[in-house]
């Protein structure tokens, strides 16, 4: 099986995986781990998270992120190339 995945993993692994390709995120890892998703749910958001990534870097041209998703809905990864 797949190994479930956190929001605090996915968001460092996303600063890394950004930084390398040139995309500056303003995310702390901090800020994802909240509490409030049952194991589940944060498992799915965080490989979204991982997806929007990997979007990011290959398809944007972005050059600066926002995340991890708020409870208001917040793209998990809005990307502005600047």
């Amino acid at each position: 099986g797949y190994r479930r995945a956190t929001l605090a993993v996915e968001v460092a692994s996303a600063h890394v995986a950004l930084d390398a390709a040139g995309i500056k995120l303003d995310a702390a890892p901090e800020a994802a781990a909240t509490g409030d998703l049952d194991a589940q749910s944060e498992s799915a958001l965080a490989w979204s998270l991982r997806e929007a990534v990997t979007n990011a870097i290959r398809h944007s041209g972005a050059a600066h992120g926002e995340g991890p998703p708020t409870r208001a809905g917040t793209a998990p990864l809005a990307g502005s190339a600047q």
